[in-house]
């Protein structure tokens, strides 16, 4: 893009969505000068804003500013996570450092606990399909789940409970628990154990 090499790559993600806020509010007139530019505190940024976006329209600016902040973003997710530093604690681990095990079809998980040589504690996080279940799971002593994404629906004690993002579940059936993901929308979740038997 022209206007990138123009001079807007040297401004902070911060500092375009500042930019483009002023324009929005109409604080900026366009098009934008070394003295407009001073107005809204980007007195020292102003040469190479001013080339970027030398002779555009309010709705020029807008659609450059954008098209940026887009192209940043979709560059930031095409990296891919920033993985931690492996040389850390080994109690410690990253949940993108950890492997996908299939269990049944549309059923995988990461088992965070035994990757980093946890005893006594399990920790698990589930990836369901839409419109797929778990089915009958027996949880070993104490167990809780928090869902992360979706709304998978909890049978539990002969009940239904639609969850969200955001819920924790303290499950204190006897008996065995199923998940569900209804509809076209995938679910993550994490089911943590305690042994009473204190681990191997």
């Amino acid at each position: 893009m022209q206007t990138v090499a123009a001079g807007l790559t040297e401004l902070t993600d911060d500092e375009l969505k500042k930019l483009l806020r002023h324009i929005y509010r109409e604080e900026l007139p366009c098009p934008v000068t070394a003295d407009t530019l001073a107005c809204v505190g980007f007195q020292s940024r102003h040469e190479w804003i001013s080339a970027a976006l030398r002779g555009l329209d309010a709705a020029g600016v807008k659609a450059v500013l954008v098209a940026v902040i887009a192209e940043r973003r979709k560059a930031a997710e095409d990296a891919g996570p920033v993985l931690p530093d492996r040389r850390r604690d080994p109690a410690v681990v990253n949940v993108e450092e950890v492997e996908w095990t299939p269990v049944i079809e549309g059923l995988k998980t990461k088992a965070l606990s035994q990757a980093t040589g946890g005893r006594g504690l399990s920790a698990v996080l589930y990836w369901l399909e839409a419109g797929k279940r778990t089915g009958p799971m027996t949880p070993s002593g104490e167990s809780a789940l928090t869902v992360l994404e979706g709304n998978p629906i909890l049978s539990m004690a002969g009940q239904y409970h639609t969850l969200h993002p955001g819920d924790y579940v303290a499950i204190v059936s006897d008996g065995d628990i199923e998940l569900i993901s209804p509809g076209e929308a995938e679910s993550r979740f994490m089911i943590t154990e305690i042994d009473p038997s204190g681990g191997p």
